[in-house]
């Protein structure tokens, strides 16, 4: 099987975030073959926005080391997976990121207190970063 076959038949993931430590995870997430999507504010706040895949909220589309983040909504972020880039949507609802049915959801904003992630049955909770605490908030922290 190839990478892409891999990406074509793994769950869909979601990274909430995407600034520099978002963007490293779903840089080598990509690169194992997986499948997400992004969510980001509006107006991000990441800093470093030269390596960030929040950059592509403002421009439309995001390259950092050969893969590429665009822009999408709910309407069309299956395009941007079938074309092998990471959709990044403005902070969808959080009914419709359950009704993705993702296997897991990553908590790369470091906010640093809980941002109303919580865990779900048949869905893997992590965050990275401060402010959680696992097995009662997500099933497991990365800090």
């Amino acid at each position: 099987m190839t990478k892409r076959d891999f990406r074509a038949a793994s769950p869909l993931l979601i990274i909430k975030g995407a600034g520099d430590l978002a963007t490293g995870t779903a840089h080598r997430l990509y690169r194992a073959g997986y499948r997400f999507i992004m969510t980001e504010l509006a107006r991000p706040t990441a800093i470093r926005r030269t390596v960030s895949f929040s950059q592509a909220i403002y421009d439309g589309r995001m390259t950092v080391e050969a893969v590429t983040a665009v822009r999408a909504d709910t309407e069309n972020f299956r395009e941007a997976l079938t074309a092998g880039h990471i959709p990044v949507l403005v902070a969808p609802e959080e009914a419709w990121l359950d009704e993705l049915g993702a296997a897991a959801l990553i908590e790369a904003t470091l906010s640093k207190k809980n941002t109303g992630v919580t865990r779900r049955p048949g869905r893997t909770t992590l965050a990275l970063g401060p402010g959680y605490r696992a097995g009662t908030d997500v099933d497991g922290v990365v800090e």
